[in-house]
């Protein structure tokens, strides 16, 4: 750890100076319990040498912070009242929890204990379903070739990913005068996947999510999938074969670029993110043309571009949750899918907003506790049942 850097990052947040980039290091280093102790006593010191005219200038949440690292803070008299102030209106930031919670009251500890039960993440799996009806879970199946459709041998790596090759048959391309067939890759919840198309594409399946292709790409116009749920693509180029990913009400058209496309069936929006290359997004009559850095929001009808937070539209490829102002309804429909839980909301539900991050890979009751640091909300667990209430 880099003791300097750390102060540095510390000092610069508390003198509101952080660039973004620093403001998003500092919050990484929140997430490590190993350097917590340290980021107190920088915070202290920064605190301390803090120039009397900048703790007016200090937000909600930088208060709160201060807070609730410094067991005794010492304020100059002039700004006693101010501490005060601070104390009311502060914010919560959780130091180890690794989430950050803006603008809300201070932690108090909650009288009703969350019942414990173990709800591990998600982990690698999916199932497929070849033309010809046959199912392969393929957690359970071993490495190696699976499958052989009309010279496309179908396998699984050392890593786990599916593999779709094409095998030379007599110098013919592999589904050379075959009638083409399809295959169904899903996840359920609380899985994810990884594949290769057989033109050497890759696929990467969030949970909950379906992804229909053809076994050969030979002699079609287009490379054409169908997509519902999440799916974060790295297109092989072929300018003679455009690949389109349709969804529910839209298409992505691209020749090679690397993009992500989330549209679930109960998420009010179909969001593409564009990250290398250019695609075209169109439904209803319209269409749109994104540059890299750029994502397209579809709302009924209607085609949004604006700039990308790829933090926020890759994370969970990135093995994150990621919320900007995000309300709890989003949340948890995100957590039912990667926990393979159900959601059950009991009374009027909270109108906050959360931003953070935390890492899909802790338990739920992790997650849940860190989320509960709010006089807001509550949870508890029963079975694979979670339940929310004020």
């Amino acid at each position: 750890m880099d003791r300097e850097r750390v102060a540095f990052l510390c000092a610069g947040y508390l003198n509101l100076e952080s660039t973004r980039e620093e403001l998003r290091e500092f919050e990484t280093l929140l997430l490590d319990g190993e350097a917590e102790e340290f980021i107190k006593a920088a915070l202290t010191d920064a605190y301390y040498h803090l120039p009397l005219e900048r703790y007016k200038d200090l937000s909600a949440e930088r208060a709160a912070l201060i807070f609730d690292t410094i067991k005794d803070p010492i304020v100059p008299k002039q700004t006693s009242r101010l501490k005060i102030m601070w104390r009311a209106a502060a914010a919560v930031l959780i130091i180890g929890g690794s989430l950050l919670l803006i603008n809300r009251p201070r932690i108090q500890e909650t009288k009703e204990k969350m019942v414990t039960h173990e709800i591990t993440p998600g982990k690698e799996g999916a199932t497929l379903v070849l033309a010809n009806g046959r199912k392969i879970l393929l957690s359970d199946a071993l490495k190696g070739e699976l499958a052989n459709e009309s010279g496309v041998v179908i396998s699984k790596n050392e890593e786990g990913a599916l593999i779709y090759s094409v095998r030379n048959t007599g110098g013919n391309k592999a589904g050379a005068g075959q009638k083409n067939s399809y295959n169904m890759l899903s996840t359920a919840r609380g899985e994810q996947y990884q594949i290769r198309l057989p033109d050497s594409s890759l696929v990467w399946l969030n949970a909950a999510s379906k992804l229909k292709f053809p076994s050969s790409f030979h002699a079609l116009k287009e490379r054409r999938v169908e997509l519902s749920g999440e799916a974060y693509f790295e297109v092989a180029k072929n300018r003679k074969q455009p690949f389109v990913v349709q969804t529910g009400g839209q298409e992505v058209k691209v020749l090679g670029t690397h993009f992500n496309v989330s549209s679930y069936v109960d998420e009010p929006n179909a969001v593409t993110t564009l990250l290398e290359g250019s695609v075209q997004v169109s439904g209803n009559g319209e269409v749109k043309v994104l540059k890299p850095g750029e994502r397209a929001v579809r709302t009924g009808t209607r085609i949004k571009v604006s700039e990308a937070d790829l933090s926020e539209d890759m994370a969970w490829k990135n093995g994150d949750f990621y919320f900007n102002n995000e309300g709890i309804e989003s949340i948890m429909r995100q957590i039912s899918r990667w926990y393979d839980v159900d959601i059950i909301y009991q009374g009027e539900l909270t109108d906050e907003k959360f931003y953070g991050t935390i890492s899909r890979s802790k338990n739920i009751n992790q997650v849940l506790n860190v989320l509960e640091k709010t006089r807001g909300i509550h949870f508890k667990i029963e079975g694979r049942r979670i339940l929310i209430m004020k």
